[in-house]
């Protein structure tokens, strides 16, 4: 049985992004983020925006992402989630995909078609 009870505010979705090693070889990442429970409404605005080139992704992002696990700083220490990490964060090649492919993922099936498309036009 399906409750809105046990609908959370926020809800942890996994991601992956692939980055060459010293030695060229590809080597794949995985970490979970965090994101912002949305209604549909709120999607179809954020596809419209997007669509019109009126949200950028880190936009998009700064209004759903709200955390992360499986992130680690130089150091090798867990990095936490504010808005100087998360810009640090954005600037490795290949996150920003990462990232919005979670999100768009964990929204519905069809949104993969959505994204694709988007990601072409852009």
């Amino acid at each position: 049985m399906f409750s809105l009870k046990a609908m959370t505010p926020t809800y942890f979705a996994p991601a992956q992004i692939q980055t060459l090693d010293e030695r060229g070889e590809l080597q794949t990442h995985k970490f979970d983020v965090q994101f912002k429970r949305i209604t549909m409404d709120e999607v179809d605005a954020i596809h419209q925006q997007v669509d019109a080139g009126e949200l950028s992704w880190d936009d998009l992002f700064h209004r759903v992402l709200v955390g992360w696990r499986g992130i680690s700083d130089a150091q090798d220490q867990p990095m936490p989630f504010n808005a100087d990490s998360l810009a640090d964060v954005l600037k490795v090649k290949g996150m920003r995909q990462a990232i919005s492919r979670a999100f768009f993922d964990s929204l519905a099936p069809t949104a993969d078609a959505w994204l694709v498309g988007a990601s072409e036009s852009k």
